[in-house]
This record gives C-alpha cells, sequence and structure tokens, in this order.
C-alpha cells in the first residue's frame, strides 16, 4: 500500500453552509479523506470573505442559507474561482434546484444527509476536473 498522498488531499476546500452540525460533519469527513486546507462560512458575505482568503477550488455549497439563496452564490464565485468545482448540498432536491444549480455552473449536487463515500465520489471528481485542467 503506498503512503503517497492521494491528489485531492491538494484541493483547497471551502465549505458554505449555515447549520453547523452539517459543516462539522462535512469537515470531519474530509479530513479522514486526507484534505488539509478547509475553510468554511456560513453566509453569502462571509463565503466571498473565505473564497477571496482561501482560493478555494472545491466548493460545498448548501443551497438553503439563512438570508439567502445558495444557487444566487455560483456566479460570485466562478466569477472570483473560474475552474472552481462548486458542489450544491440540499436536504431538497427538486428537479428544480438541480436544474437550477446546474444551470448557473454547479458541478454536482448532493442530497443531505450525506456519506463519506458520496464525498469521497465527489473528491474523485474534483481530482479528475482538475487534472484535465492541467492543475494537477
Amino acid at each position: 500500500m503506498s503512503s503517497a498522498r492521494p491528489d485531492h488531499a491538494k484541493l483547497r476546500v471551502l465549505i458554505v453552509d449555515d447549520d453547523a452540525m452539517s459543516r462539522d460533519y462535512l469537515r470531519t469527513v474530509l479530513r479522514a479523506l486526507h484534505c488539509a486546507e478547509i475553510t468554511d462560512a456560513t453566509n453569502g458575505a462571509s463565503a466571498t470573505q473565505a473564497l477571496a482568503r482561501s482560493h478555494a477550488e472545491l466548493v460545498f455549497l448548501d443551497i438553503d442559507l439563512a438570508g439567502g439563496n445558495g444557487i444566487d452564490l455560483i456566479a460570485p464565485i466562478l466569477a472570483e474561482q473560474p475552474n472552481a468545482f462548486i458542489v450544491m448540498l440540499s436536504a431538497h432536491s427538486t428537479l428544480d434546484n438541480i436544474k437550477a444549480s446546474t444551470a448557473q455552473g454547479a458541478r454536482g449536487f448532493i442530497v443531505k444527509p450525506f456519506t463519506a463515500a458520496k464525498i469521497q465520489q465527489v473528491l474523485a471528481n474534483a481530482a479528475s476536473h482538475f487534472a484535465k485542467l492541467g492543475k494537477r
């Protein structure tokens, strides 16, 4: 077995979710999967600031944020970080949410509650995305 770090371990990750329990669980899963650079935010304003500081490449973005809608944050995130791999999080997996998210540029959608295996799949997809761009 190799001790080399997986490609996704190099990704800078931003978690945007107003639910502390969801943020904590996702952060714990990401750390267990060897992601080292993890930043979090609770709303649109703090997400913008955190993105500017962290230059996150992988963004987990909740749709239902206190005082706003995560879908509305996709365009500003992509304006700041054009190659960002944005994955939407929601307990409401309506077709309208999925279509609106992907139309704005999200590359994935995870229904809450999610599993560590689902997050691992997202990390593999993100690593593949960046490898195709020549960033990894």
